[in-house]
Protein backbone atom coordinates (compact mmCIF):
# COMPACT_ATOMS: atom_id res chain seq x y z
CA UNK A 1 0.00 0.00 0.00
CA UNK A 2 1.59 3.30 -0.94
CA UNK A 3 2.15 5.95 1.70
CA UNK A 4 1.06 9.54 0.90
CA UNK A 5 2.22 12.43 3.43
CA UNK A 6 -0.17 15.42 3.94
CA UNK A 7 1.20 18.25 5.02
CA UNK A 8 -1.25 19.60 8.55
CA UNK A 9 -3.59 17.48 10.73
CA UNK A 10 -6.88 16.02 10.76
CA UNK A 11 -8.25 18.75 12.85
CA UNK A 12 -10.39 20.14 10.56
CA UNK A 13 -12.89 19.29 8.28
CA UNK A 14 -10.42 20.06 5.13
CA UNK A 15 -7.52 18.05 6.34
CA UNK A 16 -9.72 15.03 6.64
CA UNK A 17 -10.76 15.21 3.23
CA UNK A 18 -7.30 15.27 2.32
CA UNK A 19 -7.00 12.08 4.18
CA UNK A 20 -10.65 10.92 2.95
CA UNK A 21 -9.63 10.97 -0.76
CA UNK A 22 -5.71 9.61 -0.55
CA UNK A 23 -8.13 6.22 1.24
CA UNK A 24 -10.46 6.20 -1.45
CA UNK A 25 -7.19 5.66 -3.58
CA UNK A 26 -6.35 2.45 -1.37
CA UNK A 27 -3.26 4.52 0.24
CA UNK A 28 -2.26 4.98 3.87
CA UNK A 29 -2.50 8.91 4.08
CA UNK A 30 0.18 9.87 6.51
CA UNK A 31 0.02 13.21 8.66
CA UNK A 32 3.16 15.56 8.35
CA UNK A 33 4.11 18.04 11.21
CA UNK A 34 7.01 20.34 11.62
CA UNK A 35 8.20 17.80 14.63
CA UNK A 36 7.90 14.87 12.01
CA UNK A 37 8.35 15.24 8.36
CA UNK A 38 12.65 14.89 8.58
CA UNK A 39 11.79 11.24 10.00
CA UNK A 40 8.77 10.18 8.01
CA UNK A 41 9.32 11.95 4.56
CA UNK A 42 11.93 8.49 3.99
CA UNK A 43 9.14 6.19 4.34
CA UNK A 44 6.63 7.61 1.98
CA UNK A 45 5.64 7.54 -1.39
CA UNK A 46 4.46 11.10 -2.45
CA UNK A 47 3.36 14.35 -0.53
CA UNK A 48 0.25 16.53 -0.72
CA UNK A 49 0.73 20.37 0.19
CA UNK A 50 -3.06 21.15 0.67
CA UNK A 51 -5.01 24.32 0.78
CA UNK A 52 -4.16 26.79 3.44
CA UNK A 53 -3.69 31.08 3.79
CA UNK A 54 -1.91 33.12 1.66
CA UNK A 55 1.80 32.98 1.49
CA UNK A 56 3.71 36.31 2.23
CA UNK A 57 4.05 38.10 -1.19
CA UNK A 58 7.87 38.76 0.76
CA UNK A 59 8.74 35.13 -0.35
CA UNK A 60 8.00 36.19 -4.20
CA UNK A 61 9.87 39.59 -3.75
CA UNK A 62 6.58 41.61 -3.32
CA UNK A 63 5.02 44.31 -0.48
CA UNK A 64 2.15 42.70 0.70
CA UNK A 65 -0.86 44.91 -0.33
CA UNK A 66 -3.61 42.22 -0.49
CA UNK A 67 -2.63 39.04 1.22
CA UNK A 68 -4.46 37.84 4.25
CA UNK A 69 -3.71 35.56 7.51
CA UNK A 70 -0.22 35.43 6.16
CA UNK A 71 1.79 33.14 8.70
CA UNK A 72 5.34 33.05 7.99
CA UNK A 73 5.95 30.15 10.24
CA UNK A 74 3.63 27.82 8.47
CA UNK A 75 5.17 29.09 5.09
CA UNK A 76 8.54 28.09 5.95
CA UNK A 77 7.69 24.78 7.55
CA UNK A 78 5.62 23.99 4.27
CA UNK A 79 8.86 25.39 1.89
CA UNK A 80 11.43 23.00 3.72
CA UNK A 81 8.70 20.37 3.01
CA UNK A 82 8.84 21.17 -0.44
CA UNK A 83 12.20 21.22 -0.89
CA UNK A 84 13.35 17.90 1.16
CA UNK A 85 10.44 15.60 -1.02
CA UNK A 86 12.25 16.87 -4.22
CA UNK A 87 15.59 16.15 -2.71
CA UNK A 88 14.71 13.24 -1.33
CA UNK A 89 13.08 12.52 -5.76
CA UNK A 90 9.23 12.06 -3.94
CA UNK A 91 6.52 12.84 -6.23
CA UNK A 92 4.13 16.10 -5.22
CA UNK A 93 0.85 17.07 -5.21
CA UNK A 94 -0.16 21.25 -4.75
CA UNK A 95 -3.59 21.89 -3.98
CA UNK A 96 -4.68 25.77 -4.33
CA UNK A 97 -2.08 27.56 -1.85
CA UNK A 98 -0.17 24.26 -2.19
CA UNK A 99 0.07 24.57 -6.38
CA UNK A 100 1.11 28.59 -5.52
CA UNK A 101 3.62 27.44 -2.99
CA UNK A 102 5.27 25.33 -5.56
CA UNK A 103 5.38 27.84 -7.88
CA UNK A 104 6.90 30.11 -5.67
CA UNK A 105 8.95 27.82 -4.46
CA UNK A 106 10.33 27.21 -7.98
CA UNK A 107 11.02 30.89 -8.80
CA UNK A 108 7.60 32.14 -9.70
CA UNK A 109 5.18 34.95 -8.57
CA UNK A 110 1.27 35.23 -7.81
CA UNK A 111 -1.50 38.10 -8.33
CA UNK A 112 -2.26 39.32 -4.85
CA UNK A 113 -5.53 40.10 -5.30
CA UNK A 114 -7.32 38.64 -8.83
CA UNK A 115 -10.26 40.43 -7.86
CA UNK A 116 -13.19 38.66 -9.81
CA UNK A 117 -16.20 36.32 -8.57
CA UNK A 118 -15.97 33.42 -10.70
CA UNK A 119 -13.33 32.38 -8.40
CA UNK A 120 -13.82 33.29 -5.00
CA UNK A 121 -16.22 31.06 -2.79
CA UNK A 122 -19.73 31.65 -1.71
CA UNK A 123 -21.40 31.84 2.15
CA UNK A 124 -22.69 28.03 0.86
CA UNK A 125 -19.58 26.86 -0.43
CA UNK A 126 -17.11 26.66 -3.69
CA UNK A 127 -18.08 28.61 -6.61
CA UNK A 128 -18.07 26.09 -9.56
CA UNK A 129 -16.73 27.50 -12.91
CA UNK A 130 -15.96 25.87 -16.95
CA UNK A 131 -11.81 25.20 -17.30
CA UNK A 132 -10.04 24.05 -20.44
CA UNK A 133 -7.65 21.67 -20.56
CA UNK A 134 -4.68 21.36 -22.48
CA UNK A 135 -3.85 18.55 -24.50
CA UNK A 136 -1.01 16.02 -23.78
CA UNK A 137 -0.74 17.20 -20.22
CA UNK A 138 -1.53 14.90 -16.91
CA UNK A 139 -4.95 16.07 -17.24
CA UNK A 140 -5.86 15.21 -20.22
CA UNK A 141 -5.35 11.43 -19.59
CA UNK A 142 -8.14 11.81 -17.13
CA UNK A 143 -10.80 14.60 -17.84
CA UNK A 144 -12.64 15.99 -21.09
CA UNK A 145 -11.00 19.05 -22.54
CA UNK A 146 -13.51 21.00 -20.98
CA UNK A 147 -14.32 20.24 -17.17
CA UNK A 148 -15.80 22.04 -14.54
CA UNK A 149 -14.15 22.75 -11.37
CA UNK A 150 -14.90 24.30 -7.92
CA UNK A 151 -13.20 27.49 -6.65
CA UNK A 152 -12.26 29.51 -3.47
CA UNK A 153 -9.79 31.61 -3.97
CA UNK A 154 -8.51 35.37 -4.42
CA UNK A 155 -5.07 34.80 -5.52
CA UNK A 156 -3.53 33.22 -8.76
CA UNK A 157 -0.01 32.38 -10.42
CA UNK A 158 1.40 35.33 -11.67
CA UNK A 159 4.82 34.05 -13.46
CA UNK A 160 5.24 30.45 -13.61
CA UNK A 161 8.48 29.07 -11.72
CA UNK A 162 11.30 27.04 -13.45
CA UNK A 163 9.88 24.16 -15.26
CA UNK A 164 6.52 24.60 -14.18
CA UNK A 165 4.31 24.29 -17.43
CA UNK A 166 0.48 25.83 -17.31
CA UNK A 167 -1.87 22.95 -17.85
CA UNK A 168 -5.22 24.05 -17.48
CA UNK A 169 -7.10 27.83 -17.46
CA UNK A 170 -10.29 29.19 -16.44
CA UNK A 171 -12.80 30.61 -18.71
CA UNK A 172 -11.41 34.33 -17.85
CA UNK A 173 -7.82 32.97 -18.11
CA UNK A 174 -6.47 31.71 -14.56
CA UNK A 175 -3.79 29.10 -15.09
CA UNK A 176 -5.66 26.33 -13.38
CA UNK A 177 -3.15 23.44 -13.20
CA UNK A 178 0.24 22.63 -13.71
CA UNK A 179 3.22 20.29 -14.43
CA UNK A 180 6.70 20.02 -14.34
CA UNK A 181 9.14 19.36 -17.26
CA UNK A 182 11.55 17.24 -15.39
CA UNK A 183 10.25 16.88 -11.71
CA UNK A 184 7.25 14.47 -10.81
CA UNK A 185 5.23 17.29 -9.40
CA UNK A 186 1.73 18.79 -10.65
CA UNK A 187 -0.65 20.94 -8.77
CA UNK A 188 -4.06 22.53 -9.34
CA UNK A 189 -5.60 25.57 -8.06
CA UNK A 190 -9.18 23.80 -7.66
CA UNK A 191 -10.07 21.50 -4.76
CA UNK A 192 -10.49 18.13 -5.87
CA UNK A 193 -10.67 16.62 -2.25
CA UNK A 194 -13.73 18.73 -2.89
CA UNK A 195 -14.88 17.43 -5.57
CA UNK A 196 -15.84 13.62 -4.26
CA UNK A 197 -17.80 12.07 -2.02
CA UNK A 198 -20.30 14.04 -0.40
CA UNK A 199 -18.98 16.99 -2.14
CA UNK A 200 -19.82 15.41 -5.98
CA UNK A 201 -21.49 17.18 -8.53
CA UNK A 202 -23.30 16.35 -11.67
CA UNK A 203 -22.04 19.76 -13.12
CA UNK A 204 -18.26 19.28 -12.43
CA UNK A 205 -15.96 16.59 -12.06
CA UNK A 206 -14.52 13.79 -10.21
CA UNK A 207 -12.04 14.92 -7.95
CA UNK A 208 -11.14 11.59 -6.97
CA UNK A 209 -9.52 10.88 -10.57
CA UNK A 210 -6.42 13.31 -10.17
CA UNK A 211 -6.03 11.36 -6.73
CA UNK A 212 -5.91 8.23 -8.50
CA UNK A 213 -3.27 9.87 -11.05
CA UNK A 214 -1.36 11.51 -8.14
CA UNK A 215 -0.70 8.07 -6.47
CA UNK A 216 -1.49 4.73 -8.87
CA UNK A 217 1.12 6.88 -11.51
CA UNK A 218 2.89 9.31 -10.29
CA UNK A 219 3.70 7.71 -7.23
CA UNK A 220 4.45 4.19 -8.58
CA UNK A 221 7.28 5.59 -11.43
Amino acid sequence: MKRIGIVGGEGVLLSREYHNAVRACAAQPVTLTPTSYKELLPTLDGVVIPGGSDINPVRYGQENVAAEDVNDANDSYELEVIDQTLRQGLPLFGICRGMQLLVVFLGGSLQQDINREIHTGTPHGDRIHGTSIKAHSFLSSIYPQMVRVNSAHHQAIRDLGDGCVPVQWSDDNVIEAVQHKRLPVIGTQWHPERMRGGYARPDMGDGTRVFQYFIKDLCSA
